[in-house]
């Protein structure tokens, strides 16, 4: 769920896992809060939903060449 990686411990799917555990309402312990240590436990719809699309990334804005300053538009 954050930026660091440990390809031991973390978790990965086959396309098969994903397959079958998407639809369900298992539950995978994904990592730990920062600050409190508590486990983050949620099914992978509620994952996805959370930490990989919290955001139309899609409709972002870019340039090719050229510098965009200054804030975000959200």
């Amino acid at each position: 769920m954050y930026a660091f990686i440990d390809p031991k411990e973390d978790k990965h799917f086959s396309k098969a896992d994903f397959e079958k555990y998407q639809p369900t309402k298992t539950q995978f312990t994904w990592g730990a809060h920062d600050g409190s240590g508590d486990p983050y436990k949620a099914t992978i719809n509620d994952y996805l939903g959370k930490w990989v699309f919290s955001k139309d990334f899609t409709a972002s804005q870019y340039s090719l060449n050229k510098f965009l300053g200054g804030e975000i538009p959200e």
